[in-house]
């Protein structure tokens, strides 16, 4: 009589830790969503009460930085459900590697509009809102790299479980 196979409960496994993934990742973007209006809502208040041009401007940097945050996570939860599918991960890994290219492109485009604000107004506001929204992205980048890595070893895992004789106790 042989053993049940030990490979099934760890087949089950990843698909069900990607599924987690890319909720934790849907709602993420559901509080940037949520962050990107409170600083509309910041920025229209700025305006109204004409504040300056300082606040509103620290404001808008802030807003598309949050926004393009969203969208990033947004596109790893779908590189996330892409790679689940079979013959798809390669899709996966490039839907994963545009959002590491453009974070950290968009997170200078910002930098550089906040700096450019703060050097014409001469207040702090908008490089504080371009220096937080680099940091958003920056982060958006890091779990970019980190979410490659785990469908990588994902797809590694299920190629090994998938070939015959690297069941467990087969030598």
């Amino acid at each position: 009589m042989t053993a049940p196979a030990a490979t099934a409960p760890s087949a089950v496994r990843p698909r069900r830790d990607g599924r987690r993934r890319s909720v934790r990742l849907v709602v993420g973007a559901v509080v940037a969503v949520l962050a990107t209006v409170a600083l509309v809502a910041l920025l229209v208040a700025a305006l109204v009460t004409r504040a300056g041009p300082g606040p509103a401007l620290g404001a808008g940097v802030a807003t598309f930085g949050t926004a393009a945050l969203a969208v990033g996570l947004l596109v790893l939860a779908r590189a996330g459900a892409v790679a689940r599918e079979s013959g798809m991960q390669g899709r996966a890994a490039r839907l994963a590697v545009r959002c590491l290219i453009a974070a950290p492109l968009a997170a200078a485009v910002l930098v550089v509009a906040g700096w450019r604000a703060t050097t014409a107004t001469g207040s702090l506001l908008p490089a504080a809102g371009g220096a937080a929204a680099a940091v958003l992205l920056g982060l958006l980048a890091a779990l970019a790299v980190a979410i490659r890595a785990a469908m990588r070893t994902e797809r590694r895992a299920a190629e090994g479980a998938s070939e015959p004789g690297n069941a467990a106790g087969s030598r």
